[in-house]
């Protein structure tokens, strides 16, 4: 008994604060076998020990008084102190059991103290007297005061004895908290490291946790049997996500009634720690064979469902092999797509869910074109692809990215959804390979061809040749000092994209523009028609580097020596060198300069090297975040509030290998050749029409020069390693460059244009919650581009306190979609057990931003019962 502190009690009592009408604090205490009399008597020769220090406390045993002494001392002695009365009796009220007892106007009103073990024990645990029941039953639990203090930490206050049951199992367990949630992941960690511990079944607590499994789960299986606890939760959870009967075949591991509950728990541990979660799903779907389960469910069905991440891979793995087999499911795939990055299990299905999408793209566009590119002009057909066909480039691009990324990081996804994205790369090579590319081309080269024999280029194109009078001078014209970001094979796409990030993540106006690179497009040439010039000069004597104005324009130098020639004190530097520079030598580095020339080289040099030429379109991701660094350190770092991004050519990229039929001879070209590489030669003299396109070059030379290059997407065949990546020649990959112009405003102007994330609005008229599970349709009011972001909302039921009674849903508004139908998504939500809803109260389907800030709250009726169980048999 030592052990339960009776005087830490009676101190506790004594010391809380009198109500307004009151005097004093008495307490009688009962204890009819005397138990306790040593106890009592230690207190009343030393009562300051439990006193209340303004009050100071009498002791009186009622055995060493007659009554009327006993009365007068209870009523009239020491009244401005308070009272600890013991009496040898059990408080009863029962039957008249105060009828001749002196003092029962005290025991009425007086705080009453059992000393009894149990009472103590009740009384130190800070439970009502509801709970007695249940310490009683636990007793032999409650003997130690370590693991009372560990009950404590855990429950504070027991209402009833089914929270002692519920602190004592989660205790057992070693669960952090006493609730379900906790509770049953404690279970399944203990069967996991070696059985049940030894404390369940030694306090009893073992026929309670059965009881707690039944009752709010519906398992009645045994308690050591790790897969079928978790089947049970799981499969009764994904039931309520699927058709009825869809689960029928494991029928004996749901739980019938208990469905909405186990899908509770569920989402509780699927908020809380994913990464454990998997472990537990992947041994599910082992044990009930779950992926064999799904071949019957429609694809509805599985996109919608995430309770498993099966059902994702399996909806992922049907498309991917629907597409691949030729069949037109891209608005489908787009919407499964959007809809699973909003669901659990997202994380290990991005790299798919990307190239999906990428395919479903591509499959739209192959549908929207099936009749082929016709065009009469070769304005219009740069026009065409400046606008869009390259978006068939940048989604082959982000196919392929994607599809690598899946295979090195995800080597343990399943084998079904790894072939299924095999043979979806497959077809989007061929699809690519021989028939946008052959297509796309030859439509520009039947257009160009002509022209390019008389000038070199395209007249109504933007040319390279005239960027510096075109574009930089432009700026210049309403700007001190300007900034040009070259990044070598920067191809159009790419920095399409690029402007798209530049226009989110800065407060920048910016516009894209193309023109046309010089021929060949190679590096050499491109950035030497870049710089500011009269006259560009050809001496194959000395090697590739076009002059300008007679300056080399090989390397750094040599270009900020032609920039210099035009506008004194510019400067040229390498993009890695500005942007790893502290701000100080960043200013050091560019000084005054009112034109800065910044080469950035990364596609390019990732392409060219045979160990990393099949990692050039991932290396287009990267360039884009390196460029949108830059043009950051420009504009807060600098202060240069014009930039320009630009490129020297582009470039043709396939994942499969050329076939030996898909290469020409340089043997063919017919004329002496003076230098060439697989997409281009120049040579001494006009060749004969027929295999190869003709050019006349924009170049000054001492004996007359022209290009050739081959049709298409043909190369010339050349001993050595490197033909995937390949430029120099005449393809829209190659020749069609980005300009990229951004203008940054003053923080104080008008013309400042400010980002703004996408929005959601609620779309379902009704607002009535009839069913455990519900639906609602949102809308996202405006598609995502330019200065309206991609956001992400989170979705809850709330009551008018804002306490959740539902589980907590993502939604994205990332769509870009200009469609307003093709905005709309549905979310699905499932209320708590456990919780009285009425009909009568408001609730509020509350919706807020990644910051947690409140986008709108709509008011909702709940007209559905789920009553709290927790009544689990004692």
């Amino acid at each position: 008994m030592a052990e339960i502190d009776i005087k830490g009690q009676l101190r506790e009592r004594l010391a809380a604060p009198l109500e307004h009408y009151e005097r004093r604090r008495a307490i009688v205490w009962h204890d009819p076998d005397a138990e306790f009399a040593e106890e009592f008597a230690a207190i009343a020769e030393d009562p300051s020990a439990i006193a209340c220090p303004t009050r100071g406390m009498r002791a009186v045993d009622a055995r060493e008084l007659g009554s009327f002494e006993l009365k007068r001392t209870v009523s009239r002695d020491a009244t401005d102190q308070d009272l600890l009365l013991y009496v040898p009796w059990a408080f009863d009220i029962s039957g008249g059991a105060l009828k001749n007892d002196w003092i029962a106007d005290v025991e009425l009103w007086a705080g009453h103290f059992q000393a009894d073990w149990l009472s103590l024990l009740v009384g130190e645990m800070g439970a009502d007297g509801a709970a007695r029941d249940g310490f009683a039953r636990f007793a032999e639990f409650f003997r130690a005061k370590a693991r009372r203090q560990r009950f404590l930490r855990m429950l504070p206050h027991a209402e009833d004895s089914a929270r002692v049951a519920r602190g004592v199992i989660a205790c057992c367990l070693g669960a952090p908290d006493a609730g379900l949630a906790s509770t049953v992941r404690a279970l399944l960690d203990m069967l996991e490291g070696g059985g049940l511990p030894d404390e369940l079944s030694k306090y009893g607590a073992d026929a309670a946790l059965a009881s707690l499994l039944k009752v709010r789960l519906g398992y009645e299986g045994p308690l050591d049997d790790r897969e079928r606890i978790a089947s049970t939760v799981a499969l009764s959870a994904l039931s309520c996500t699927l058709p009825e009967g869809a689960l029928a075949p494991a029928s004996h591991l749901v739980a019938r009634g208990r469905e909405e509950a186990c899908l509770a728990l569920w989402r509780e541990w699927q908020g809380s720690d994913e990464a454990w979660l998997l472990e537990v799903a992947r041994s599910v779907e082992d044990y009930a064979d779950v992926p064999f389960l799904l071949r019957g469910v429609e694809l509805a069905d599985l996109v919608e469902s995430d309770v498993l991440p099966c059902t994702g891979e399996e909806a992922v793995s049907r498309l991917m092999t629907s597409l691949a087999d030729g069949a037109e499911r891209s608005v489908e795939a787009l919407s499964a797509v959007a809809r699973r990055r909003d669901l659990s299990w997202r994380e290990g299905l991005v790299p798919f869910l990307d190239a999906l999408e990428a395919a479903a793209r591509m499959r739209a566009f192959n549908r929207d074109h099936a009749g082929g590119f016709h065009l009469a002009k070769a304005s219009e057909a740069w026009d065409a692809y400046a606008s869009d066909w390259c978006r068939m480039d940048s989604d082959y691009r982000h196919l392929v990215s994607s599809a690598d990324s899946a295979r090195r990081d995800h080597p343990d996804a399943p084998d079904s959804l790894r072939d299924a994205l095999d043979a979806l790369s497959d077809w989007a090579d061929g699809l690519y390979l021989n028939w946008f590319l052959p297509g796309v081309n030859s439509c520009w080269v039947s257009c160009a061809e002509s022209q390019w024999l008389k000038s070199g280029s395209v007249p109504d194109v933007p040319r390279q040749s005239r960027f510096w009078s075109d574009v930089v001078e432009r700026e210049l014209a309403g700007a001190t000092r300007v900034a040009v970001v070259i990044s070598d094979a920067l191809r159009y796409e790419v920095g399409a994209e690029l402007a798209d990030r530049v226009s989110a993540e800065t407060k920048g106006a910016v516009r894209l523009g193309s023109m046309q690179a010089a021929f060949p497009s190679a590096t050499e040439f491109g950035m030497a028609s870049l710089l500011p010039h009269s006259a560009l000069e050809l001496r194959p004597s000395e090697g590739t580097h076009p002059y300008a104005d007679g300056i080399p324009t090989s390397g750094t130098a040599n270009r900020e020596r032609v920039l210099q020639a035009t506008i004194p004190g510019s400067r040229a530097v390498q993009a890695k060198d500005l942007v790893a520079a502290r701000r100080a030598d960043r200013r050091a580095m560019v000084g005054d300069a009112r034109v800065l020339y910044v080469y950035h080289n990364l596609i390019d040099a990732t392409g060219e090297e045979y160990p990393t030429e099949d990692r050039v379109l991932s290396a287009c991701s990267e360039a884009v975040d390196d460029l949108v660094s830059a043009v950051k350190v420009l504009m807060n770092d600098l202060r240069i509030n014009r930039v320009v991004v630009t490129a020297d050519h582009g470039f043709l990229y396939t994942r499969r290998p050329l076939t030996e039929a898909q290469k020409v001879s340089l043997k063919e070209v017919g004329a002496d050749v003076a230098f060439a590489g697989r997409r281009h030669a120049i040579t001494t003299e006009l060749p004969e029409a027929g295999t190869f396109v003709r050019l006349a070059l924009e170049y000054d030379c001492s004996t007359p020069l022209w290009g050739v290059a081959p049709r298409e997407v043909v190369r010339i065949r050349r001993a050595g390693p490197g033909e995937r990546y390949v430029h120099g020649g005449v393809s829209l990959q190659e020749l069609c460059v980005p300009v990229v112009t951004v203008r940054f405003s003053d923080n104080r102007s008008k013309a400042r244009t400010e980002q703004e994330p996408a929005t959601l609005a609620l779309l379902s008229t009704g607002r009535r919650v009839t069913s455990a599970i519900f639906r609602v349709d949102l809308w996202q009011r405006e598609p995502v581009g330019g200065k309206v972001l991609a956001a992400e909302y989170d979705l809850v039921l709330e009551d008018g306190d804002g306490r959740p009674v539902s589980d907590a849903r993502r939604a994205s508004a990332a769509s870009g979609d200009p469609d307003d139908q093709a905005r709309v998504l549905r979310v699905q939500l499932a209320l708590k057990p456990g919780v009285e809803y009425s009909s009568r109260v408001p609730y509020y389907l509350v919706c807020r931003d990644a910051a947690g800030k409140v986008a709108w709250r709509e008011e909702f009726r709940v007209e559905v019962a789920i009553a709290p169980v927790d009544d689990f048999g004692f």
